[in-house]
């Protein structure tokens, strides 16, 4: 809460500075970053989920989070809110219906990033979406996604 009190730049900028650092030392603020998610700008909830991202599998606790930008209104966030669960493996078992969901995503990179994200987090989820992912390979006017349902 602290942090909105700055303007969009110096989140920002503290985001990116905190991407720079150790993990060992922003480890203990990655429930604060993952607030930040929620940031009302686009560049700072971006910056906040590559901060994140950058964690891996220590995210596991802010999966949740990082499932919710899904649903953002950026579509790039939604791609690397995607891909990031993807990098989380199997952790992200549980938001498989949220994967599911963003399968009918309007932007085909989403749809794409949402494919590879399920093929990453394993055949239990890649089942579980199965008839959705079945759907996409009818996809003809985008190719990638297709491909990727395919793998």
């Amino acid at each position: 809460q602290q942090l909105s009190r700055f303007s969009a730049k110096d989140r920002l900028q503290a985001l990116r500075s905190l991407g720079q650092c150790a993990q060992e030392a922003t480890l203990p603020l990655l429930g604060v970053i993952a607030r930040v998610l929620n940031d009302a700008d686009s560049e700072v909830r971006r910056a906040a989920l590559e901060v994140i991202a950058g964690f891996g599998q220590l995210a596991a606790p802010q999966s949740r989070q990082i499932a919710n930008r899904l649903q953002d209104l950026d579509p790039e966030l939604r791609t690397y809110a995607a891909s990031s669960l993807g990098a989380l493996g199997d952790v992200a078992v549980g938001h498989a219906a949220d994967l599911r969901a963003a399968l009918g995503d309007a932007e085909a990179v989403v749809r794409l990033a949402v494919v590879k994200a399920i093929g990453a987090i394993g055949p239990a989820v890649a089942q579980e979406a199965g008839a959705a992912l079945v759907a996409h390979l009818g996809e003809a006017e985008d190719g990638a996604v297709r491909a990727a349902s395919i793998e």
